[in-house]
């Protein structure tokens, strides 16, 4: 692992539920340089969806429930590749399942201030990354206190170039310069990420 830029790999839900693409994915992971490859996953979309009351993205978080199982074996064919293994976690309980097979928990913007999923991954905190793309900056400093590292992020899809601020992270640096920040990229241009 880098000591200066940790490059997460993030799949999605383009694995499209089926475990030798998701495999293939994290090889194409290590061949790009990553360092992490980092899935979604929850045990219950409908759970999401009350929680959010966003039933219109059943489907879509339908797409990020495959078996617990996988974990397991995503997780070793990192380790195989070089990379280590994530996973965002948007249910309580999901730390459980996700937790022994992870290098580091990742919690959505959705959930960045959800006390109840915040306090299930406590005992991890120098394993949790947490994306701040719907918090405010005291909101985040809260955030730093129980979290390893905070990605800077905004929450649209694609993030229009105007709007990515980038300088947003040199401002976070400045509030705390102990802080691991990085930036989560939603915009098209890959140059985004660099710049970041």
């Amino acid at each position: 692992m880098r000591d200066e830029v940790l490059i997460l790999a993030e799949p999605g839900s383009t694995h499209g539920g089926d475990l030798d693409h998701m495999l293939r994915l994290v090889d194409i992971a290590a061949a790009v340089g990553c360092d992490v490859f980092k899935n979604q996953w929850t045990s219950s979309p409908e759970r999401i969806c009350e929680r959010r009351r966003a039933w219109n993205y059943l489907n879509a978080y339908h797409r990020i429930a495959y078996p617990a199982a996988w974990h397991e074996l995503v997780a070793a064919r990192c380790r195989e590749a070089g990379l280590e293994y994530a996973c965002s976690v948007y249910l309580s309980e999901d730390v459980a399942v996700v937790e022994p097979h992870c290098a580091f928990l990742k919690v959505a913007s959705f959930e960045a201030m959800d006390d109840e999923l915040r306090a299930t991954l406590k005992p991890y905190q120098d394993r949790v990354i947490v994306s701040a793309g719907m918090t405010s900056f005291p909101e985040i400093d809260k955030l730093l206190d129980d979290a390893w590292s905070v990605l800077w992020c905004v929450s649209a899809y694609p993030t229009p170039y105007a709007e990515a601020n980038l300088a947003a992270i040199r401002r976070l640096t400045q509030r705390r310069p102990w802080a691991r920040i990085g930036y989560s990229a939603h915009c098209l241009h890959p140059l985004s990420g660099a710049l970041a």
